[in-house]
């Protein structure tokens, strides 16, 4: 139990996979979402793509502002139908796609049909036991001058019985990121 909100985790073989509510625990974080969309926004194009959406604590903040397009890319089929309810109630721009899937299996689709310019891991990348070939196909996802935003965990020492229990693979230095 972390600050009230279950956490379940469930060994597959060598893979821990999050069965929990928002990665981190961090839905009740709105704040804490807001000030990183703060620090995004200036630099955010027209059409987003949020991988890791999780149940739509952040994606809901996306939302409420003018993009084009957003599409929204969430693995966990438990996380995926809290994200998909959440968004039965938005209509209208900017247009939502949703994807449960990893990246790597939609991003053709999404370059496609989207043509992104930003492309957003917010507490994700961590996540990725191989983030340097995510990072590759996000840069063949992007558009021509797209930007890729990445928040993660920092300092790499701090890496402990947390990080493995919500399955990081990593903390970042800022020359690693």
């Amino acid at each position: 139990m972390f600050l009230g909100l279950h956490t379940v985790l469930k060994k597959m073989g060598e893979h821990v996979v999050y069965m929990g509510r928002d990665l981190e625990a961090m839905s009740f974080a709105e704040n804490y979402h807001r000030w990183i969309l703060q620090v995004f926004e200036p630099y955010l194009g027209e059409r987003l793509v949020e991988v890791g959406a999780g149940t739509g604590e952040f994606s809901k903040l996306i939302l409420a502002s003018e993009f084009k397009s957003v599409s929204l890319v969430e693995p966990l089929k438990a996380m995926f139908r809290v994200l998909s309810e959440r968004l039965s109630h938005v209509c209208g721009p900017p247009l939502v796609n949703t994807y449960n899937s990893v990246f790597a299996e939609v991003a053709g689709h999404i370059r496609e049909a989207q043509r992104p310019d930003s492309i957003i891991y917010v507490n994700v990348m961590e996540h990725i036991a191989d983030d340097l070939e995510e990072l590759v196909i996000v840069q063949r996802t992007l558009c021509e001058r797209g930007r890729a935003f990445i928040f993660v965990p920092a300092l790499r020492w701090l890496f402990g019985s947390f990080d493995h229990q919500v399955g990081h693979h990593r903390r970042y230095t800022k020359v690693e990121l």
